[in-house]
């Protein structure tokens, strides 16, 4: 099995775990915690600027409608492979930020985005395993020499 089968697998895995629905019933306030993490997510999802952020229109076009549909596909297409540098800045912000971390982890409303937390934690460690696959194949290809 190819690594992008196994990371995108790995990936998939995750997302089974991921509800739209139940994101959508997060009670999202101007200047919350909750706020700050969706428009992190915006930005890193969609490349959008977090000022035009509206919890509103993400959650019932991203969360409520189809399912979700939408979330999901734009975390399954997410290039782990060539994260940017503004986009691993996201991610260690979500990882480390203490206010983040506690709202996730104490408040019911951050705990219904736990799963979503779990594919942040994933992205640099699939990140880091293709990096090392094209080293590998750096170092195991063949020259054009040897022909």
């Amino acid at each position: 099995m190819c690594i992008r089968d196994r990371i995108m697998g790995s990936i998939k895995g995750v997302l089974s775990n991921i509800k739209p629905k139940e994101l959508a019933k997060m009670k999202v306030t101007p200047g919350s915690i909750a706020e700050q993490f969706w428009k992190k997510m915006f930005k890193l999802l969609y490349n959008e600027d977090e000022t035009k952020f509206n919890w509103s229109k993400f959650k019932k076009y991203t969360l409520e409608k189809d399912n979700g549909q939408e979330f999901q596909k734009r975390i399954v297409s997410f290039d782990v492979e060539r994260l940017t540098e503004e986009q691993s800045q996201i991610i260690n912000f979500l990882k480390t930020d203490t206010k983040v971390q506690e709202w996730a982890s104490r408040d019911p409303q951050g705990e219904l985005a736990l799963d979503v937390f779990e594919w942040i934690d994933y992205i640099p460690s699939a990140s880091s395993q293709y990096e090392e696959y094209r080293a590998c194949l750096l170092y195991t290809s063949p020259s054009p020499r040897d022909s």
